[in-house]
């Protein structure tokens, strides 16, 4: 059946009709189709859409500073097609809901709301407020009545996805606003349950005069509301004394909250006292109570927003309560410092190449002494966790050591199901402390203060349970290197919505990789990041990253989680070397052409070595460059090469990155993940010698190919035999041109990076010939001398 288009598009005239003075949004009946889409991908029926909407449209506006939200996203916007526009993931302004209702003047308070109300609880709970906000009609003097109404399920699973895309669309992406202000955060934060609180903000709303609001403890959340949504004098007095006036509007009218008690933010005894609440208002001589209720005593104030990195306190928080925050200070301080040292350790393990096809893995000798190359080169920032300020702990000899079950052959029939090892074989929370003297002394001095079963009959600490002492102290200690991890592969902060199970999983297989197999891959680390950054759920990946040679995938590219994106920072072939890294992200905000999922994992298409299907008739061996003198290689290539990159959809959720470089007769699948691994391995000799092309000495004969000839017969099924030749390329004029070659060198053979200006033929043949490795057989030239070929590309909010 043909989609209405025109009915559509009338049918989301009320939505949508802000848009049209919005430049980058296109016509009226486009905006309308995107909300006709979002409705089909959310399974949500129009008309009943249509109807929740009126019903929720005019309800608040905000005032001047929340309004400030809607700059900040139309800014977003803008930003994206002006600075983005040309990344190998083509980036478009997000046609999500969540989004486009921030546009709308009569249902923008939506978005207010929910970037307000997640810095104290879930978006399922500001869906519950907002649903009573609509369904309110007064009636709340004496009591705030839980009565039911036929018309909250059905409006309650609309608001819902409305709130959620409206979370990861753009508070999850740092649109949020601003925090109480300072004299507020002091005070314990009190929440009210979501009938009372929309009692009170729409009796506001209705409210003609002056209204007080009277309250045994500080309301966090009604303060916060009012803040971006009251038009006029709002005052905060606690036990008597005025603490704040602001004035947040030109309206003449003002709104007290009088707070009889203060409690400090570690209280606990004031959740089960009187926390009653009462709203009035006043009109002239008349003195109206509109609403008698209280404080919600069961639910505790945990944010959702984005929060910085090694801030812990909210992922271990839970709405009805505190998780794990059972360790004292200097507990804590301990666990840090043992994340510290691990963490240096973990940076400093000596690496050597994983010599396979199976891209950007290496192994690591754990207990080598040579640290020319260690896994710290991998990443691409220095952890702020190594600067934290802990004390010094004084622990004799290594930091890790290896355990006599190393040694032994696994007698375990039993296989873990995730890894497809024995079961006695896989790294456990308990076998971490094992391997690390620093860590298990700790855990022997908080084990000694734990009153649990297993602490006290010295079980191992994969038998304790939420509550104990030492599983909140490993909890906290894997939680704080998958943020060091996390922070050294480029990212800017965590995810509030990222799940603390997820992160410890996540680490805890890291570590086995690290230990057991002894090798780190980008696989794991890039699942490790992107539940940590963006959100996702590492259940998206279960077994995704094992069968990727199988389904001709290679390596997780980047991570689309409403209008937040994650992507790997080699995936620009244009770019410079000196910008490569293996392990590092670029945190970009925007939506991935070609995914229109809320949700979704992109990775490289596989480079192909099938040249039958993959390009034209071109030059056959016999057309290319004979044994030649060493002068050709001198010779500028300047031929034209052009990087073309589409996204196509693989399965749920799944979707690939294919780049493609065309030259000539031909055109190649490229995979930037081996550009990454290559950067790594090349070598780079450097020499002082005036004549850079002197090659006098070398008795080894050579073909130099140009880039056309290259593209199409490096690293083939087929290749040209060369037997003990050396090949090299012409000079190459552009940093596409390098770096497509170093990818096909990587599978046959590693090669010797030459810049034409800093390093003559001689040098970079007894490079070649000095390398331990028989895989080096290849040169490739460069010249750096137009700069514009660098293409460099920005990262989301540089300037």
């Amino acid at each position: 059946m043909a989609k209405p288009n025109l009915d559509i598009s009338a049918s989301s005239l009320n939505l949508v009709r802000a848009l049209i003075d919005f430049p980058l949004t296109g016509s009226l009946a486009e905006a309308g189709q995107e909300t006709y889409k979002w409705l089909v991908r959310q399974s949500i029926d129009e008309a009943g859409f249509n109807a929740c909407r009126d019903l929720a449209a005019s309800l608040a506006y905000p005032n001047e500073s929340g309004m400030e939200l809607q700059k900040h996203i139309e800014a977003a916007d803008r930003q994206i097609l002006k600075q983005l526009k040309k990344a190998p993931l083509q980036l478009v302004v997000s046609g999500s809901l969540g989004r486009l209702i921030g546009r709308d003047p009569e249902t923008v308070y939506i978005v207010t709301t929910v970037s307000t109300m997640t810095r104290y609880r879930d978006p399922e709970s500001v869906a519950s407020m907002l649903c009573s906000m609509i369904l309110d009609r007064g009636g709340h003097e004496k009591e705030v009545a839980f009565r039911y109404d036929i018309h909250r399920a059905p409006m309650k699973a609309i608001i819902s996805k409305i709130v959620d895309s409206v979370y990861i669309n753009v508070v999850n992406t740092g649109k949020n606003l601003p925090d109480l202000p300072e004299e507020l955060r002091q005070f314990h934060k009190h929440l009210l349950d979501d009938r009372t609180f929309a009692g009170i903000v729409m009796g506001v709303q209705r409210a003609e005069g002056d209204v007080t609001i009277r309250s045994q403890r500080f309301l966090a959340d009604l303060s916060a509301w009012l803040f971006f949504h009251f038009d006029g004098t709002f005052e905060i007095s606690v036990q008597n004394r005025i603490i704040l006036t602001s004035e947040l509007g030109s309206e003449n009218r003002v709104v007290r909250l009088i707070v009889n008690k203060s409690c400090a933010e570690a209280s606990t005894s004031c959740w089960e006292e009187d926390n009653s609440v009462e709203a009035s208002v006043t009109t002239g001589d008349k003195f109206t109570t509109f609403l008698r209720g209280s404080a919600d005593s069961s639910y505790r104030a945990r944010s959702f927003a984005r929060q910085p990195f090694y801030h812990l306190e909210d992922l271990m928080t839970g709405p009805r309560g505190t998780k794990v925050a059972l360790l004292k200070r200097a507990e804590m301080n301990s666990v840090t410092h043992a994340a510290k040292m691990v963490m240096t350790w973990m940076l400093e393990i000596p690496l050597e190449p994983w010599n396979t096809n199976d891209g950007l893995c290496f192994a690591l000798d754990l207990t080598g002494v040579d640290k020319t190359r260690v896994v710290g080169d991998l990443f691409v920032r220095y952890p702020q966790l190594l600067q934290l300020h802990t004390g010094e702990v004084t622990i004799p000899g290594p930091v890790f050591r290896k355990t006599e079950d190393d040694d032994n052959t696994s007698s375990s029939e039993e296989i873990e199901e995730e890894s497809g090892r024995p079961k006695d074989k896989v790294t456990t929370a308990g076998k971490i402390v094992a391997y690390f003297p620093v860590l298990q002394d700790v855990m022997e001095a908080i084990q000694k203060r734990c009153s649990c079963r297993q602490c006290k009959s010295a079980a191992d600490l994969d038998n304790c349970k939420p509550g104990c002492l030492r599983d909140a102290a490993m909890t906290h200690f894997l939680l704080l290197l998958g943020h060091a991890v996390s922070d050294a592969v480029g990212g800017v902060d965590a995810s509030g919505l990222s799940n603390p199970t997820d992160q410890v999983r996540c680490m805890t297989a890291l570590f086995d990789e690290i230990i057991q197999l002894q090798w780190i891959q980008w696989p794991t680390v890039f699942a490790l990041g992107a539940c940590i950054v963006s959100g996702i759920a590492y259940s998206e990946f279960g077994r995704r990253h094992l069968d990727g040679a199988e389904s001709g995938s290679s390596q997780w590219a980047a991570v689309q989680y409403g209008s937040f994106v994650a992507a790997a920072s080699w995936l620009d072939i244009a770019q410079d070397q000196e910008r490569i890294k293996p392990f590092a992200l670029d945190i970009l905000e925007g939506t991935i052409q070609g995914v229109p999922d809320d949700c979704g994992l992109v990775r490289c298409e596989r480079m192909t070595t099938d040249l039958s299907t993959l390009f034209a008739e071109g030059k056959s061996e016999d057309d290319a460059p004979s044994m030649a003198g060493w002068s050709l290689i001198k010779d500028l290539d300047t031929v034209d090469a052009n990087v073309f990159t589409a996204v196509f959809r693989e399965d749920t959720h799944l979707y690939r990155l294919m780049t493609t470089v065309q030259s000539g007769s031909y055109i190649r699948i490229v995979d930037p993940s081996t550009v990454a691994r290559g950067v790594l391995h090349a070598r780079r000799p450097h020499c002082g010698h005036k004549n850079l092309h002197e090659s006098t000495g070398i008795e080894r004969q050579s073909k130099v190919h140009d880039f056309d000839y290259a593209l199409g017969h490096w690293n083939s099924e087929k290749p040209p035999a060369l037997g003990n030749i050396i090949v090299m390329s012409k000079t190459l004029d552009s940093l596409v041109k390098v770096n497509t070659l170093l990818s096909l060198s990587f599978n046959g053979g590693y090669c010797i990076l030459r810049d034409a200006e800093h390093c003559c033929v001689k040098c970079a043949l007894k490079a070649l010939e000095g390398s331990k490795s028989w895989d080096f057989e290849r040169i490739v030239s460069y010249r750096r001398t137009d700069r514009r070929q660098l293409g460099v590309r920005r990262r989301a909010g540089d300037t």
